[in-house]
């Protein structure tokens, strides 16, 4: 199984070093890392550094994201942000699963432990509300969610808190009945680069204007989403 991993940064060479250190542990044979926005000299194995011009847009990560699909070389591309490692067993995890997927969740745990945004819903989903904000012409910082209400809500059929604005999917579930309401954090993903070559992400949207919840809304009736519970990753930092 030959992985591409595409970490975003804005120039935080602390700890991409050390997500490149979990990377290497897994002894991997083939495999490429891309960095976007490390301005930096990386003297690391099977690693490419593209630097970007931050003040272009601040925030402006559907373009890294899209630089690393098109950088590359492999079917199956890992994109984080630069505060995700990846657990020893990660790849054991990958091969136990296998390669038949189209786009693909592992579990993320916090710093103590407990879940982080992995395998999830979208409560908006629940309700029947869609994200519009897609359209601008150029990008638009802060710009504010635009919703559009459709005659779906099945918060009470799934007794879902509706309080709540996540709710996790317990792991053993396959997601099968889930697919129009499921969440993918843009923080970690896995998808094939066809998946990513006929779906890319809005670069007219930033940094949180929504640009993981357009692309999910894209995808998810053409693209399975499935969940790997083998493979698991962790924060490195509080968010």
């Amino acid at each position: 199984m030959d992985i591409t991993f595409g970490i975003i940064t804005n120039n935080n060479i602390n700890n991409i070093n050390i997500i490149i250190d979990s990377i290497e542990q897994l002894n991997i044979p083939n495999y490429q890392i891309i960095i976007i926005g490390c301005n930096c000299v990386l003297n690391r194995k099977n690693t490419l550094v593209i630097s970007f011009n931050e003040n272009i847009y601040p925030g402006w990560i559907t373009k890294k994201k899209n630089l690393i699909t098109k950088q590359a070389k492999y079917d199956i591309i890992v994109y984080l942000h630069d505060y995700i490692i990846f657990h020893p067993n990660w790849y054991k995890g990958m091969i136990k699963y296998g390669n038949i997927f189209d786009v693909l969740i592992n579990p993320i745990l916090n710093l103590n432990g407990t879940r982080f945004r992995d395998w999830i819903l979208n409560i908006n989903f629940l309700r029947g509300k869609y994200l519009i904000n897609g359209n601008r012409q150029t990008p638009i910082i802060n710009a504010p969610d635009e919703w559009i209400q459709q005659n779906e809500n099945v918060i009470q059929k799934y007794n879902i808190n509706e309080k709540l604005q996540t709710h996790f999917i317990d792991y053993d579930n396959d997601g099968k009945d889930l697919q129009n309401y499921i969440y993918i954090s843009g923080s970690y993903f896995i998808a094939k680069k066809y998946v990513m070559e006929k779906f890319p992400l809005n670069e007219n949207l930033l940094h949180g204007q929504g640009e993981d919840v357009v692309w999910i809304q894209n995808i998810r009736n053409i693209y399975k989403i499935s969940f790997n519970k083998h493979s698991v990753n962790k924060l490195i930092k509080c968010k």
